[in-house]
């Protein structure tokens, strides 16, 4: 029969558990950041598009309304005019059929009046009309001007509603951002650097003082699972709080080895 193959005084090492490594959560908070930042200035930016705007609406409807009054107070001029006018020509005409009447001192002069003033009364009916023709043109310019000015009006007021909603829509983002940033999960904190026995310290078979065998490495057994011997009671620690922070029964014993303490870690799962 083949010789019985020496068992080692200490099951091989296992391999290292690492503690939760920071990268990733460090990546995560600054790509994080950058779209909450990315999400500012594009807010901003919309904002002062949209200031400029409703400032730009608000600065056409002054101008717009400043138009239509001009237009309105043309069209009452031209309306004044053209009464006036109208007033004129009616009294020439009285005046003419007041020169037609026998009672002139010849008939002459009764003529040369009558002249005067058919040509007098025909110029203020010419004038009469053209200041009706103003008078609607002016009104038509001041009706125009007015539904322009309203009509800016209702832009302004439009462009100010979106900046209220832009403003509101960036407040919305701030407070979505920050429950985003409340609700992600903190990253467990970093295990403390493990020190482990390298193979050529792990002990020898041939000192080995007489003991039974260990049971092998991370073999669950009914007495639990040994995951790892350390020559420094810190390091065992440091990995027994780990799978106790995982809800795994864990704990620390210490055994000699060669005259030198060793810990090992045994867990139950």
């Amino acid at each position: 029969m083949p010789a019985a193959r020496p068992k080692s005084a200490l099951p091989p090492t296992p391999p290292v558990v690492s503690a939760p490594s920071q990268t990733e959560a460090a990546k995560a908070a600054l790509e994080e950041a950058a779209r909450r930042q990315a999400a500012q200035e594009a807010a901003a930016k919309a904002r002062a598009e949209a200031e400029r705007s409703a400032a730009k609406a608000r600065a056409e409807a002054r101008q717009k309304a400043a138009q239509a009054e001009a237009a309105r107070t043309r069209a009452k001029a031209e309306a004044e005019r053209s009464a006036a006018a109208r007033a004129e020509a009616a009294r020439l005409e009285a005046a003419q059929d007041e020169a037609a009447s026998p009672h002139q001192s010849s008939p002459a002069e009764a003529l040369a009046a009558q002249a005067e003033i058919r040509r007098a009364a025909e110029a203020a009916r010419r004038e009469a009309a053209r200041a009706e023709t103003a008078r609607k043109s002016a009104q038509e310019e001041a009706a125009r001007k007015a539904a322009l000015a309203e009509a800016a009006r209702a832009e302004a007021a439009r462009r100010k509603t979106q900046l209220e909603a832009t403003q509101g829509g960036g407040a919305r983002a701030r407070s979505e951002a920050h429950r985003t940033e409340d609700a992600r999960p903190k990253s467990p904190a970093a295990l403390p650097g493990i020190e482990l026995i390298a193979r050529s310290e792990a002990p020898s078979t041939v000192s080995r003082p007489p003991a039974p065998p260990a049971p092998p490495s991370s073999q669950p057994t009914p007495a639990g699972a040994v995951v790892g011997s350390y020559a420094l009671r810190e390091n065992a620690n440091a990995l027994r709080d780990y799978y106790r922070s995982q809800k795994i029964r864990a704990v620390v014993e210490e055994v000699m080895a060669n005259g030198r303490a060793m810990y090992r870690v045994r867990i139950w799962r």
